[in-house]
This record gives C-alpha cells, sequence and structure tokens, in this order.
C-alpha cells in the first residue's frame, strides 16, 4: 500500500526525518545515538506511521474470518442460529460496511488521526486480527509496536517502487542494494491468514 500511494510514503518520510534526522544527517550518526531518539511508545512518536498500520489492516487484515460461538440460541437478520454454532465473522465486510469514517473503500491513512475519540474506537473494534472479547490475543500491542517500528525503519532507509510484471514472468533478482534485492511477494490468496498475490516492490536506498 505504501508504494502504491507516493504521498503516503512523502509523509512517512517527513515523519521518520523528524525524528531520526534526514539521511544525510544519519550517515554522521552512530546506530547508538539514532536508537537514542526513539521513545519507548512509537505509537505516539510515530502517528502517521500508526496510522499507515492501522489502515493497511483495516483494508487488508492479515486474519480475513474469526471464529465466534453461539452462547445461546440467536436469530439474527431473520436467520436463526442455534446455541453452540460456529460463526465465521469476516474481517474485511465488517471493517468496510460498518466504517464510520467517509470514504471507506479508499487508502486513507489520515481518517485514523483526524478522527472523532467515538470513531476511533469503532474503527478499532472492527479490527478482528488479534480476535475478540475476553479471548483476544495478550500480545497485540507488541505486534503492532514490532510493525510500526519495522515501518519506520525500513523507511528511514528507502523509498518503496512497486513493479509491474505480467502474471506468466518470472521474477527477476534485480538488486538495489546488499540487502534489499527486488523482493517478489507472491502469496496463495487467503487460508488461515490473508495474503496479496503477485506485489512486487523495489527497495531504492535513500540519498
Amino acid at each position: 500500500m505504501i508504494a502504491k500511494h507516493s504521498h503516503v510514503q512523502e509523509s512517512l518520510h517527513a515523519e521518520v526525518d523528524a525524528v531520526l534526522g534526514n539521511p544525510e544527517a544519519r550517515k554522521h550518526m552512530t546506530e547508538a545515538e539514532i536508537f537514542a531518539k526513539l521513545q519507548d511508545d512509537l505509537f505516539a512518536q510515530f502517528p502517521y506511521a500508526t496510522a499507515v498500520v492501522n489502515e493497511t489492516q483495516r483494508m487488508h487484515p492479515i486474519a480475513p474470518f474469526v471464529g465466534m460461538e453461539a452462547i445461546h440460541d440467536t436469530i439474527l437478520d431473520g436467520y436463526v442460529i442455534p446455541k453452540g454454532t460456529t460463526i465465521m465473522g469476516m474481517s474485511r465486510v465488517a471493517s468496510m460496511n460498518h466504517c464510520p469514517t467517509p470514504d471507506p473503500f479508499q487508502f486513507k491513512p489520515e481518517r485514523w488521526i483526524e478522527c472523532t475519540v467515538t470513531q476511533r474506537r469503532q474503527q478499532e473494534r472492527l479490527d478482528w486480527s488479534f480476535g475478540g472479547g475476553s479471548r483476544v490475543c495478550p500480545g497485540r500491542h507488541l505486534a503492532n509496536l514490532e510493525i510500526v517500528s519495522a515501518v519506520v525503519l525500513v523507511l528511514s532507509l528507502y523509498n518503496l517502487k512497486e513493479l509491474v510484471r505480467a502474471p506468466s514472468s518470472s521474477p527477476v533478482a534485480e538488486c538495489a542494494s546488499f540487502l534489499f534485492p527486488t523482493f517478489p511477494i507472491v502469496t496463495q490468496g487467503i487460508s488461515f491468514t490473508s495474503t496479496i498475490n503477485n506485489v512486487y516492490v523495489r527497495y531504492i536506498p535513500r540519498a
């Protein structure tokens, strides 16, 4: 999603550089000096990067389904659901159809920053990536923290460029740096987790 939306990438670069310094400045800093600039609460320090992660999860949730069990006989939209019935909720349908902010089918990280407190809570409740209720994943905050830190690290070093290839063509290892060659993300659609097929991204070192 970042490679597809240049304005999003530019905003991410601006936020990262404001905290860590621009690429030229970081050349004269040690790794310890760079990491010393990071705070424990990366969500507060990098609100736009956090919004990008949240918006990506909203539009392309890593967990496509969440399983629930009816604890008593229920009627839902005219359908009788007996007690003990397993129900599979579709994460993306919920986040799209019940999004409390405008333009739910557009990738707009700003919605997570410009929304009201009530709207944000509604959007967060629609994120079923880590389950919900009393059995919600206790490690969800750590997982999101790691994702945000990865986005910050990658965007501090690279520009991301989407490559368009015909589905029949084979990936070519065009090296952009010794760390990140052209990276083919060839996935299998939806299973236990959700993925996007045939996405190719080039990592270009920032000057």
